[in-house]
């Protein structure tokens, strides 16, 4: 048994699920003790220990309790390997500001439409400005557009890190007043796993009809988008992944299960071949078609 405090609460970018926040404590975490109970001082089992950091002495991670009670659910429903969806539409284009400053807050994020589903039944409406996160403003990332971006990708980052039946707590503005919510995020469609799949390792958004993989745009950043003549792959339809033919979006799934198995055994600068048949339908072999990757922390 070892003894230390906690230094935060929702760490990200630790395990091989990187969205997967944890708990940071400076309790010795050694070679077998991952799996063991986190108890606080009420003797409440509040983790489960699972890895310790690499870049850090005496640093470990823990899995909230709470995460691990919603998996349960989530296994109960046959749930526990889908990724979750709230259901709205953030427009990161739209400046809020003239709408929040009188609430106090510098910046934050237009819902643009709210179909049916979960954000909907929580009360959002579309208009409404979401200024607020799990407790947390979005003051960090400036007023400009390049700000509103990436509020976007951290509320998408976080929707996409909830296990089906987890809450998320937002604050949204409406007629000059701050309103808190909370979401039951649910289990998105199989079809949708594999569109998000899809954004995560190949860092390329599908055209969401299509029957066959098309790709209609890259996500910022991704390394494909930054290769030359890669304006080629768009309206692209993706044919073979590593030799193996994907004729339908639900075909490739398959194809991403596996790659995304690799990524997690933390393979870096990980390529893999490809087919496409472009707009004009000549066919072109991609030898190395880079996907995105992250390294995880030294699991114990």
């Amino acid at each position: 048994m070892s003894s230390g405090i906690v230094s935060a609460v929702e760490r990200t970018d630790v395990l091989p699920n990187p969205r997967l926040p944890v708990v940071q404590l400076d309790a010795s975490i050694n070679l077998g003790d991952s799996g063991g109970p986190l108890f606080n001082l009420a003797g409440e089992i509040v983790g489960i220990t699972t890895a310790r950091s690499r870049k850090g002495q005496g640093i470990g991670f823990a899995i909230p309790i709470d995460r691990v009670h919603a998996l349960l659910r989530a296994v109960e429903r046959g749930e526990s390997s889908r990724l979750s969806e709230i259901k709205l539409t953030l427009v990161p284009g739209v400046d809020p500001t003239d709408r929040i400053a009188a609430l106090g807050y510098s910046t934050g994020i237009v819902i643009e439409s709210v179909p049916d589903g979960p954000a909907k039944r929580a009360g959002i409406l579309a208009r409404d400005v979401v200024v607020e996160m799990e407790g947390s403003r979005f003051d960090e990332f400036g007023t400009g557009p390049r700000g509103r971006e990436a509020i976007v990708a951290r509320v998408v980052d976080r929707v996409r890190s909830l296990i089906p039946g987890e809450t998320l707590d937002l604050v949204v503005a409406r007629d000059e007043q701050a309103l808190p919510v909370t979401i039951e995020a649910e289990a998105v469609s199989e079809r949708r796993q594999i569109l998000i799949m899809a954004e995560d390792l190949f860092g390329v958004s599908f055209e969401p009809d299509r029957e066959r993989p098309t790709i209609k745009r890259f996500v910022t950043g991704s390394p494909v988008s930054q290769r030359k003549h890669a304006d080629v792959l768009l309206g692209a339809e993706i044919t073979h992944v590593v030799g193996r033919a994907v004729p339908t979006v639900e075909a490739l799934g398959e194809v991403l299960e596996d790659l995304e198995r690799r990524r997690v055994a933390g393979q870096s600068g990980l390529t893999v071949a490809i087919d496409i048949r472009d707009k004009k339908g000549k066919r072109w072999h991609v030898q190395a078609f880079p996907l995105r990757t992250r390294g995880p922390a030294s699991r114990r």
